[in-house]
């Protein structure tokens, strides 16, 4: 589904509002590391694509010489709905972040919202910590990342969907099926049953995927979706 007049906030805002969901950032907005448990390196560059503009931001320890040539590439950069498409310059941009320190891991893919009505499975249950310890399946999810709900068969965690990333404003759907129980439609179920929950608490629930996995687009497209724009990483 894609953004239409019903979406109230701005999409830059919106896209603001997730880059303070995935990261950590100092006091000039400057990227610190990924907001997960352990909280690991941040990458060299993020940038948010959307219809109406582009957001990026830089790793706290780049140049500002860096910066600056990074600046003139992003600031050039003009708007584009075809967000599958590599942004113009993007080649431009990584061969300055290359020729800084080697690039790790390159990562581009949809980020959707969760709209307000969605489909509710009686399947779907809410998870707790004990209940990780107590049941086989899954590897269990750390108590910061909840709330998380999920599948249980036969005393097995088959499938849950849980806070990959958490703030007071917004939260990021993280989800696991396990093999053996792919293609029933429980990624979609969880996933639906977790975003009725961050809508409780008033937050903002963010779904992504990165563009060659074609299951998860198809469990966005199922539960209708809206696509707010593209995540770009640089690592």
């Amino acid at each position: 589904m894609e953004l239409t007049a019903d979406t109230h906030q701005n999409v830059l805002a919106l896209m603001g509002m997730r880059v303070q969901t995935l990261y950590c950032t100092d006091d000039n907005d400057r990227l610190l590391s990924v907001n997960e448990s352990g909280f690991p390196q941040a990458p060299q560059f993020f940038m948010g694509r959307t219809a109406r503009g582009n957001i990026w931001h830089f790793r706290h320890d780049l140049p500002s010489e860096l910066v600056q040539e990074l600046n003139q590439f992003c600031a050039m950069e003009p708007l584009s709905a075809d967000f599958a498409t590599p942004p113009i310059h993007y080649h431009s941009i990584r061969k300055l972040l290359a020729e800084h320190e080697p690039i790790q891991h390159e990562y581009r893919g949809p980020a959707y919202l969760f709209p307000e009505k969605l489909p509710y499975s009686d399947k779907v249950v809410q998870l707790s910590e004990e209940m990780f310890h107590t049941y086989k399946g899954l590897k269990p999810v750390s108590a910061p990342r909840f709330p998380c709900v999920g599948v249980v068969e036969d005393k097995h965690i088959v499938s849950y969907c849980y806070c990959a990333r958490l703030t007071e404003q917004a939260a990021e759907a993280g989800a696991e099926t396990h093999p053996a129980f792919r293609g029933r439609g429980f990624a979609a179920k969880t996933a639906a049953r977790w975003a009725m929950l961050i809508h409780e608490t008033g937050r903002i629930p963010f779904y992504s995927t990165w563009w060659d996995n074609h299951a998860s687009q198809r469990v966005a497209d199922k539960l209708g979706l809206v696509l707010l724009g593209e995540d770009i990483s640089i690592i």
